[in-house]
């Protein structure tokens, strides 16, 4: 779960790997964290992160796009 705030919410939403409650509101929480009851919809939720992780959010992707703006910011 995380608040609706970027860049979280725009990673959660695009691994489909969470619930994304509204910042401060104590009934957007509940109401996300009992959805979170249903164990197969966690465990899809689950899934979906670690592939998000495996493909996308992990040090092999972020130092490549890294290296690349330090390349242009050089030829500059």
């Amino acid at each position: 779960m995380v608040t609706n705030v970027d860049p979280m919410r725009r990673i959660v939403q695009q691994a489909n790997c969470g619930l994304i409650y509204i910042d401060y509101d104590t009934e957007s929480f509940t109401s996300k964290l009992l959805q979170l009851q249903d164990i197969s919809y966690r465990k899809e939720l689950g899934l979906n992160g670690i592939k998000a992780v495996r493909e996308h959010y992990n040090w092999d992707n972020d130092s490549t796009v890294m290296l690349e703006g330090v390349k242009k910011v050089l030829k500059q």
